[in-house]
């Protein structure tokens, strides 16, 4: 689905999808003193013990008469808790929606896994496709450079596929559709090049893509992870070098005594697939999983099990999926799980339970939920390395407390506390190469640190008994963990502000009371900043560090996101954003919509407004007098653009403006100033009342792109690539 961004400020120093403020405060020391250190290499607990981390990195490991304590040090006095490495997610999708979860598909409906994720001590993830479809990997990113640098709370190792590769027709979300050896070798040299830490193959690939995918990414020193494509069988995609397999599902095929036969038959469903029934598009794979289980024999899993071993493919327990679709009614009504979940995704969970296609989904998958269990105790019983993982991102999936849920079916699978605790610590590092840094508790290794108030080793379920998180150096108590799971920011005087989403009351009266407060703000240069929203379609924002913006509904209907807080969106409702934050409108019925520059100390007077009307005390007087105190005395309107992948803009009231198809130079008059906004305030000449409208059936396809437009002059901008007549778009001005 195509965004438009409508962005804030200053030419070179906001990138939409791309830039973000405040960097990570370095941490001071931090002493857990009096800890048992759990050893996950051979389950050895070492009581008694200071652990010590400066900046980012564990310093000390020691008897507590051995380690000395910094005077200036956070101390956390734990004894009688258990230190465990952090943990890791290894298949999560928490850039974008992904398959059936399609409630907002803004890259800020994704942002509540993030904080969800620390608060269960979840501090590295996998993502595995990001569901843009986009090998620039725009939004990956953002969502890492957002965890970098602090702006977004959540796991510190964030590694991401991009989009997945598949053939024709695709059978994932929003994949790049590969259908020969040249167009496999070009997806992953892009992958590579925008900064992907794996390529993620997917089920319909060719055999000639897939081998050519394998090839290129070794010549790229790229690994390649995912499923076995159904065309692939297990000891070949071993050999050829995947290192991992995703779900039990990557066995199937190898225990089917039928297998040959059934991708034949699948073959040929896949040909006629675009006269398949939506629902029927949906169901066919699961049902080509579910004809695989159905021959399944055991003796038959040796070969593809040996193959996995001999060449250290590991593969993703991932044992929730399945289990929750079959089990969602159980999932639905639990009140600890779904208080976590924004409203706008609990209720499109609870839509698609109701549906028949997942009547007839739970069908198909709940005599595997079982046979899934026995592949993982046949894996790990072979020594094929497991990790732990979730597929959070699909429906029913909560993120953090999934790993947990999904750590607990692992030791139904028979494995012991010790080899389930090794899938979501040590075995992730060892895959993923960085055993060096993160994986054990260690001197010199990054300090992703989980304190818990029980041995995880007695019983697994006391990974959940989170007494506090070290994420990246930096300490969560319990009460910080608290406030994450509560939605709301984790120590104010470090991190940027969520934002709010006011009702439509509120902000109204917010609107009436700024226009009040700069006399130069009033409804006629509003005006400038309004753009329409057509319905279902979705807007992604990123604010620079170093300013704020203000979002007015003036008309319509949808759901807003902004930092942690989602909110539905009626006329007369107002979203603040704060410096570095976030956010996302997702339009249910056409909206109309004004954007304005927040006026400096906008933070402090809002937030003093909204605690002053929540608690009913509303007065006229009251809110002049928050007026004055915070000095609200000026703003400006603003307007600028981002059409695909590229971003126009100009701080200049007349130019011209080149750049390539990408978006990422520009040429503003031969100066080399990069591309993003096209910004109108209030000093740009005759600019009064400046309204526009995207007139666009899909992205162009040629470059360069040129822009030109006259404030001073012209009636109206056009906006045009090459001499492709589907990219051109007017803005023009209103006659108010």
């Amino acid at each position: 689905m195509p965004f438009m961004c409508v962005n804030m400020k200053n030419l070179g120093r906001v990138l939409c999808l791309l830039v973000f403020g405040c960097a990570h405060a370095q941490s001071p020391t931090v002493a857990i003193r009096g800890i048992t250190v759990v050893d996950v290499r051979d389950g050895s607990l070492h009581p008694e013990q200071t652990v010590l981390v400066t900046g980012n990195r564990i310093a000390a490991v020691g008897s507590v008469r051995e380690v000395a304590v910094p005077d200036d040090a956070k101390v956390v006095e734990a004894a009688g808790g258990y230190l465990i490495p952090g943990l890791w997610d290894m298949h999560v999708h928490s850039v974008a929606n992904v398959a059936l979860d399609s409630s907002l598909r803004s890259v800020a409906a994704q942002a509540w896994h993030f904080p969800l994720f620390l608060a269960h001590g979840v501090t590295g993830v996998r993502n595995m496709n990001d569901g843009a479809g986009d090998v620039t990997l725009a939004l990956t990113r953002t969502v890492r450079r957002q965890l970098a640098e602090g702006v977004l709370r959540g796991p510190p190792r964030f590694l991401s596929a991009g989009p997945s590769l598949d053939g024709d027709p695709p059978l994932g979300s929003n994949p790049v559709i590969v259908r020969t050896a040249p167009e496999a070798r070009a997806a992953v040299q892009q992958l590579v090049s925008n900064g992907a830490d794996l390529v993620k193959v997917y089920e319909n690939l060719s055999r000639e893509a897939y081998f050519a995918i394998m090839d290129e990414a070794r010549r790229r020193r790229i690994p390649v992870d995912g499923h076995v494509p159904f065309r692939i069988t297990p000891e070949e995609a071993a050999a050829a070098g995947q290192r991992t397999a995703e779900h039990p599902d990557a066995l199937a095929a190898g225990c089917s005594t039928a297998a040959e036969v059934e991708r034949k038959r699948f073959a040929s469903v896949l040909a006629n697939y675009d006269r398949l029934p939506e629902g029927e598009k949906f169901l066919a794979m699961f049902r080509h999983v579910r004809a695989l289980y159905d021959s399944r024999d055991p003796s038959a899993c040796a070969s593809a099990i040996e193959a996995f071993r001999r060449n250290r493919v590991a593969v993703t327990a991932d044992l929730l999926a399945y289990h929750h679709v079959v089990h969602a009614e159980q999932v639905l009504s639990d009140p600890a799980r779904m208080r976590l979940v924004p409203q706008e995704v609990r209720r499109n969970w609870e839509n698609w339970f109701h549906s028949e296609t997942t009547r007839e989904f739970q069908s198909i998958l709940r005599p595997i939920v079982p046979l899934e269990l026995e592949n993982v105790r046949l894996l790990n019983e072979a020594g094929v390395l497991l990790l732990a993982a979730t597929d959070v991102g699909v429906p029913l999936q909560v993120p953090g407390i999934s790993l947990h849920v999904e750590l607990e079916r692992l030791v139904e699978a028979g494995l012991s506390p010790l080899e389930t605790l090794r899938t979501a610590t040590l075995n992730p590092a060892r895959v993923l190469g960085m055993a060096d840094s993160v994986g054990t508790i260690e001197p010199g290794k990054l300090a992703d640190l989980v304190l818990l108030d029980a041995d995880p080793l007695e019983d697994i379920r006391n990974t959940q008994k989170i007494r506090a998180v070290v994420a990246d150096g930096r300490l969560y108590r319990r009460a910080d963990l608290d406030q994450l799971l509560a939605g709301n920011n984790v120590d104010s005087s470090e991190a940027p502000m969520t934002g709010y989403i006011l009702g439509p009351e509120e902000g109204s009266q917010v609107l009436s009371h700024l226009i009040k407060a700069d006399p130069q703000l009033g409804s006629s240069r509003l005006g400038m900043g309004k753009q329409r929203l057509k319905a279902g379609r979705g807007i992604e924002l990123h604010v620079h560090e170093d300013e704020e913006e203000i979002l007015y509904v003036e008309s319509g209907r949808g759901v807003g996101v902004v930092g942690n807080h989602q909110k539905a969106l009626v006329a007369g409702s107002m979203m603040y954003i704060p410096q570095g934050a976030w956010h996302g409108i997702q339009s249910t019925e056409e909206m109309r919509i004004i954007w304005i520059v927040s006026p400096p100390n906008f933070a402090n007077y809002l937030r003093e407004w909204h605690a002053l009307n929540e608690n009913g005390q509303f007065s006229e007087k009251r809110y002049e007098e928050i007026r004055r105190k915070h000095q609200i005395s000026d703003g400006r309107v603003f307007l600028r653009a981002v059409l695909g992948n590229s971003v126009w803009e100009s701080a200049a009231p007349w130019g011209e403006i080149k750049f390539d198809a990408a978006g990422m130079k520009a040429d503003y008059g031969g100066n080399g100033r990069p591309a993003g906004i096209i910004e109108i305030t209030d000093s740009s000449p005759d600019a009064l009342g400046f309204v526009g409208e995207w007139r666009q059936t899909q992205p162009p396809k040629r470059g360069p792109f040129t822009l030109y437009y006259d404030f001073k002059s012209g009636a109206e901008i056009t906006f045009k690539s090459g001499d492709d007549p589907r990219s051109q778009s007017t803005w023009r001005k209103s006659q108010r």
